[in-house]
């Protein structure tokens, strides 16, 4: 679901990249998620002043602010009223390639760097650092693929909606959630970042649920938790991780802080470092290492 503040700091973000509204004027933007565009233009909210807005899909709707190519074409040949098109890339088809030649495009870069320092700036006093260090705790733990900037945002709008999202969304981008009673502890993210790495890495052989539940050391009196744990993340296996966090964060006695793990009283995390195991002595012969 898109946020009620998401759709409010892309309406600002695109008021001040497009600026003045002139007759004829189109510009068009791509990046966004085909879920997102389509959800954006039917947002009641979501309003650039002075432009019209639409999302270009394979059919029209004129309830939603859906509309196809062709209509798209139409609207950059009569030179009317300026226009933001959200394109579909998967569903507007080739009829588009004239106005991507013609027409300006708000980029991935420029529309996503504005839209985050927007929603940071809005997060209250005493969220802003933790959400920093978690967008960089994500981001360390997609250290094969970028964190996509979407998700970035989206988790950001909705700490903006709601002050404990910004423990409860950390799924959106890759952590465990947790539950922050309060003010949120910074030191919480190692182990967020730990606990999705060590219960849902894909990464190589893994140990059987019941196992890397047990492995938590969830303490007496915890059994039913341990067992709701591992029954859960034997459902969520197969599941991308994405998708398995997103199953995880529907159940609240699973988030940290309401899950204490034992692990984690052995010793102080400090730091998650992960060093390739190829290395310049992946070569040498018995003896050398």
């Amino acid at each position: 679901m898109l946020s009620e503040p998401a759709a409010l700091i892309l309406a600002q973000a695109f008021a001040k990249l497009l600026g003045q509204p002139e007759p004829g004027s189109m510009a068009y933007v791509r990046c966004l998620p085909p879920e997102v565009s389509t959800a954006l233009a039917a947002h009641a909210h979501f309003a650039v002043p002075g432009w019209r807005v639409a999302v270009v899909v394979d059919e029209e709707d004129p309830q939603t602010r859906c509309i196809a190519a062709d209509q798209a074409v139409d609207w950059r040949e009569g030179k009317g009223q300026a226009t933001l098109l959200l394109v579909d890339p998967t569903r507007a088809g080739a009829g588009m390639d004239g106005i991507y030649g013609a027409t300006r495009e708000i980029g991935e870069a420029e529309l996503f760097q504005l839209a985050t320092e927007l929603a940071r700036q809005q997060l209250p006093r005493g969220y802003k650092g933790f959400a920093q260090k978690a967008l960089a705790k994500a981001r360390l733990g997609n250290q094969r693929r970028q964190l996509a900037p979407w998700s970035a945002l989206d988790y950001l709008c909705r700490a903006c909606e709601d002050a404990d999202q910004v423990g409860a969304a950390l799924p959106v981008i890759g952590l465990w959630p947790v539950a922050t009673n309060g003010a949120p502890d910074a030191a919480d993210l190692d182990k967020s970042l730990l606990l999705a790495e060590r219960l849902l890495s894909a990464q190589g052989s893994r140990l059987a649920p019941e196992q890397r539940a047990a492995a938590l050391r969830l303490g007496d009196g915890e059994t039913a938790r341990e067992t709701t744990l591992a029954r859960l993340l034997r459902q969520v296996d197969p599941l991308p991780k994405h998708d398995a966090l997103a199953r995880i964060a529907e159940v609240s006695d699973l988030w940290l802080n309401r899950m204490n793990p034992g692990v984690f009283d052995d010793q102080t995390l400090q730091a998650i470092e992960w060093v390739p195991w190829r290395g310049k002595t992946e070569n040498q012969g018995p003896g050398q290492a």
